[in-house]
């Protein structure tokens, strides 16, 4: 499936407007080069996840640890274990959606809460995208809930776990 560049540079663009902290936390004696590390890898995380809303996940695939502990829990149901499944459910996911006929996916986050360390970090938020979706191109805004387990190695901050799924109205108990 080809991606409209506009519509790549556009999300891009959104994305890297749209960090929002509202509850974050570091560990005692985080050092400044692991933060700044951390911050930059996210930023790039953003850029795939727009990317892969018009259909490509080529960005964001660079931004998982390629080993056998990774681990997904989709928005589109299932999970998978190991670069080798979670690679391939990146590439297939990403084909279920396209760029709306505008070209611009609008991606946006709301960071919920961040927890940064050395080595580990956890992101949770709310992503936010306009796309069409297979099978029957439906345009429309999606949200949803994301968590992010991020490892700290030799190849920099690596994603090892993204659970996300639809946000459901709140239901008053």
């Amino acid at each position: 499936m080809r991606s409209n560049p506009r519509a790549i540079v556009l999300g891009i663009f959104a994305a890297s407007l749209m960090v929002q902290t509202s509850s974050a936390s570091e560990c005692p004696g985080l050092r400044p080069e692991a933060k700044i590390a951390w911050e930059a890898a996210l930023k790039q995380s953003d850029a795939g996840h727009a990317q892969w809303a018009t259909g490509d996940a080529s960005v964001i695939k660079k931004m998982w640890a390629n080993t056998d502990d990774v681990t997904i829990f989709g928005g589109l149901g299932a999970y998978e274990r190991g670069w080798d499944q979670v690679g391939a459910r990146l590439d297939w996911s990403a084909t279920q959606f396209s760029a709306p006929v505008s070209g611009n996916t609008d991606w946006q986050k709301e960071i919920v809460s961040v927890h940064v360390c050395n080595d580990i970090s956890i992101a949770t938020q709310i992503e936010q995208f306009t796309a069409r979706m297979e099978p029957a191109k439906d345009e429309r805004r999606r949200f949803v809930r994301v968590t992010l387990v991020w490892r700290s190695g030799p190849d920099g901050w690596k994603i090892v776990h993204r659970h996300g799924d639809a946000l459901q109205p709140r239901h008053v108990p």
